[in-house]
């Protein structure tokens, strides 16, 4: 059924409605601010991280409007306050895009939709920074798989891989896994353990997810079945969101339900697949779901169902950071992003001024301004793309104390350079205002 296109308008106002001054586990002063409020024409960005394009800029997905039920893409600019609606879905293109995007080496942002498209089932989709949409799977039952709900992830090997939800004869939700390459399109690689979260690629080159039940299953990029691990039940359950690697080589994530106190929990895998109990969450911050990421003081951060913002250490040492209310935005079910101005940013799907419809958000933990890579792995000779801020004049780039011998700047906030003969570690920008690292290091391929 088209549900039609209507005329878009985001209303979504500028206002700074908390500011918390406090203390952190480590001293830090913190300050909270609600950027956007979403109305009935663009809202509920539902498990959508933002994340930022070449520009700077911020760019995430609402999964609904009043108007139609089927959803935007959305554009925030974090200096100026500058926000549009960049597409609004329709029924032939797709509609409910719950996940958010991710940024692609051509500069471009992939994401998937849940419904619409030509059989209904959902939709593969890419859109430019300017707003340029383009299908590039539907989406058809069976081993190809129904129902996604997160977007690919931007794989060492330039290629896209994801997952989908799939109900089988029996009524039970299952999952297919995917790739999509830009040069030979798509692949399916038929049912894996019910999931559908982000993937991601670790520093061994194969692909982790997690599974409804409580586990992190292991592929190869060929779509192969490696290892499947299965968190203790008294270590949490549920394990909606992603995991993610640290730079210690262990695996983190937040499964929403068990633990201690049956409010879920954070938890550590090791790589053989050894499970600890990291932190058991609380009636003070329950139900974890939207993953965690490492920032770049090397901390842990990640939010909980009713808008709880945390930190916590690889030492499980936990801090709640900040609680939102109503009117701020209580439903934070994504993981939060660390622009690289150093700021964290997030959306609530529910809750803010306006009602059920969401809020998008900052958290200024006073953390420096950094670089990010596009791609945190590659080979000697081939081309690392970094974000950042104030490249203009940059005068050197370093990987792990070697000097690229060619870069080029192409924005104050888009740079590339040609990765040398070295070994893993950081990267480092020295532009006129100082030197900015990485916070993550580059991982050379042999």
């Amino acid at each position: 059924m088209s549900l039609g296109r209507s005329r878009v308008s985001f209303s979504a106002s500028i206002s700074i409605v908390a500011m918390l001054l406090g203390l952190t586990g480590s001293g830090e002063s913190q300050v909270f601010t609600v950027l956007a409020n979403f109305g009935t024409t663009s809202s509920n960005p539902w498990f959508a991280t933002p994340t930022q394009g070449r520009d700077g800029r911020l760019y995430w997905t609402n999964s609904n409007n009043e108007t139609d039920g089927t959803g935007t893409v959305m554009v925030f600019d974090v200096n100026t306050g500058f926000r549009r609606v960049l597409y609004h879905f329709e029924s032939a293109t797709g509609t409910t895009p719950y996940g958010g995007l991710t940024l692609g080496i051509d500069g471009d942002f992939y994401g998937t939709a849940q419904y619409g498209g030509a059989s209904n089932y959902g939709v593969l989709f890419k859109i430019t920074p300017s707003g340029t949409y383009t299908v590039l799977h539907n989406f058809a039952g069976g081993t190809d798989g129904i129902y996604p709900s997160s977007p690919p992830v931007l794989a060492s090997d330039g290629n896209y891989y994801g997952t989908t939800g799939l109900i089988d004869a029996q009524g039970e939700t299952q999952s297919t896994m995917y790739r999509y390459s830009p040069s030979s399109g798509f692949t399916s690689f038929g049912d894996i353990a019910g999931t559908q979260g982000p993937i991601i690629q670790a520093s061994d080159g194969n692909l982790y997810a997690t599974t409804y039940g409580g586990a992190v299953v292991e592929f190869s990029t060929s779509g192969a079945f490696l290892n499947g691990f299965v968190l203790p039940p008294a270590d949490g359950s549920f394990t909606l969101g992603p995991v993610m690697q640290a730079s210690d080589g262990n695996f983190y994530g937040a499964a929403q339900d068990g633990g201690p106190s049956n409010y879920g929990t954070i938890y550590e895998m090791d790589p053989s697949g050894v499970f600890h109990l990291l932190y058991g969450m609380t009636a003070i911050s329950p139900y974890p779901d939207g993953g965690l990421i490492e920032a770049s003081d090397g901390n842990l951060y990640g939010d909980a169902w009713y808008g709880t913002l945390y930190q916590i250490t690889t030492d499980g040492n936990f801090t709640v950071l900040y609680q939102t209310t109503v009117q701020q935005g209580d439903g934070v079910g994504a993981a939060l992003l660390q622009h690289t101005n150093g700021n964290f940013y997030g959306t609530a799907h529910t809750g803010g001024p306006r009602g059920l419809y969401g809020t998008l958000f900052s958290l200024d933990m006073g953390l420096p301004p950094f670089i990010s890579l596009v791609r945190r792995q590659g080979r000697a000779g081939s081309l690392a793309q970094i974000l950042g801020q104030g490249f203009t004049g940059s005068s050197s780039v370093t990987f792990n104390g070697v000097t690229a011998t060619s870069f080029h700047v192409v924005s104050d906030t888009y740079m590339t350079a040609v990765v040398p003969k070295t070994t893993t570690g950081p990267v480092v920008v020295t532009t006129p205002s100082g030197t900015l690292s990485s916070n993550g290091n580059f991982q050379i391929i042999p």
